[in-house]
């Protein structure tokens, strides 16, 4: 068995590692989505796994809206002055998802 070791190309690279490094990260993507297993139903070979699927972006990513994020973060606080007043009254009124509903800016 081989013993791994950092090298100097591990600890400090040149300069052409590091941007042709950056280069490459900066064009990845992130993942769309992921299967994560939950359960395995059945017995041996006849059986099949149950999966949990997250989707990160695209349609049926939990994605919200600019309003109901600033809904959300503002009231209650002490910068609760920055949201719009018929916003505040909104809020006050049914929530953050109400409030967020059709608000003209």
């Amino acid at each position: 068995m081989a013993k791994v070791k950092r090298s100097d190309i591990d600890t400090n690279p040149p300069q052409a590692v590091k941007d042709m490094l950056e280069k490459k990260l900066a064009k990845m993507k992130p993942k769309k989505q992921d299967f994560i297993p939950e359960n395995f139903v059945g017995k041996a070979g006849k059986g099949y796994i149950l999966k949990n699927w997250v989707i990160h972006r695209g349609y049926g990513a939990p994605i919200v809206n600019k309003r109901f994020r600033d809904a959300v973060r503002l009231m209650g606080s002490k910068d609760q002055h920055l949201l719009s007043k018929k916003l505040q009254l909104r809020m006050k009124a049914g929530g953050p998802r109400y409030a967020a509903m059709g608000v003209a800016k």
